[in-house]
């Protein structure tokens, strides 16, 4: 992170600059990034396209979410292109209104000690483990970005007193969804064990809303004796599918589509109750297909009116002369 700064502190002087930190939903296993709202200031009010410069000046076109302040379609090849890691940190600078200059810092550069990272060989990770820094964006007078570094110890931790595993902690009952009441009573357990603290805030909360779209937990048919890591991150890929559904349109990528759907297939495949997703995912696909050949069929009968119109003209032309 310190080098991070470094790079930031190096910059263009005068342009927005933000210093963002990879989780696992950030990288390869997600499919957006989000951007902080002070950043976003500086981006356009709508939806647009905005092109990322690597430092080798190779160029990348994503798509920027302006209601969900995130960059969305291109963001993941741009992630795996670059093969970013949890841990990892990219620098972005603002330097035309749709064009960020991005320079990445891996993890695997930084001294021993700068950042604690838990590697368990894949992406089943929660989104920040503890104790990993936070970078919140700051703006000054003169409008130059500047990002302070905090630190957590977990994002959701256990009672005092209660008895925990790696901030983990055994469910004293079996709570059916019936009987949570608001996000409060909300608790995400997998074989006995409550793993909330393996989730942001802000996915436990989407999930949540999930959940209750269904009145069920989505997770409650997984695999008995599935790992709480590969649990965890069936969930989390699950949020962003669901994200990135709800954001799909027009010009979602064909590729982009058939990889949320295979996906989502292979969660369920494991237990997760996603089939309302994919149902959706078709749906707003075939929304747009079914527009696509009612324009078509349209068109065609326009066509026809038309050439029946000119033969039509034409009769009463050939009628006319005969009259005369």
């Amino acid at each position: 992170m310190v080098r991070a700064e470094s790079i930031r502190a190096g910059l263009r002087p005068g342009l927005p600059s933000l210093v963002k930190f990879m989780h696992p939903s950030s990288c390869s296993g997600g499919f957006s990034l989000s951007l902080s709202i002070k950043f976003c200031q500086h981006l356009p009010p709508e939806d647009c396209e905005v092109v990322l410069e690597d430092e080798e000046g190779q160029l990348t076109r994503t798509k920027y979410l302006a209601v969900k302040k995130a960059l969305s379609a291109g963001w993941r090849g741009f992630s795996i292109a670059h093969q970013l890691l949890p841990g990892d940190v990219a620098v972005f600078q603002l330097v035309a209104p749709c064009r960020m200059k991005v320079h990445i810092v891996r993890a695997s550069s930084c001294p021993a000690g700068a950042a604690e990272v838990k590697n368990t060989g894949n992406r089943q990770e929660a989104d920040r483990p503890p104790g990993l820094a936070m970078v919140v964006y700051k703006e000054d007078k003169q409008g130059n970005g500047s990002a302070d570094v905090t630190t957590d110890e977990c994002f959701n931790c256990s009672p005092a007193g209660s008895e925990t595993i790696d901030g983990i902690r055994f469910s004293e009952s079996n709570i059916t969804f019936k009987e949570v009441t608001s996000f409060q009573d909300f608790h995400i357990a997998v074989n006995g064990l409550i793993i909330d603290c393996e989730f942001s805030p802000d996915t436990r909360l989407k999930y949540y809303e999930l959940c209750k779209t269904r009145s069920m937990f989505l997770h409650e048919h997984l695999l008995e004796g599935i790992n709480c890591k590969l649990a965890a991150g069936i969930i989390i890929e699950t949020v962003n599918i669901a994200d990135a559904v709800q954001a799909a349109g027009p010009s979602t990528p064909e590729e982009d589509v058939a990889v949320w759907n295979r996906t989502l297939e292979a969660v369920g495949g494991l237990g997760m109750s996603v089939e309302f997703l994919r149902e959706r995912l078709s749906c707003q696909v075939g929304h747009v297909s079914e527009a696509d050949k009612r324009g078509d069929a349209l068109q065609v009968k326009l066509l026809e009116v038309q050439e029946a119109a000119r033969k039509f003209h034409a009769e009463i032309e050939a009628l006319r002369r005969v009259d005369g």
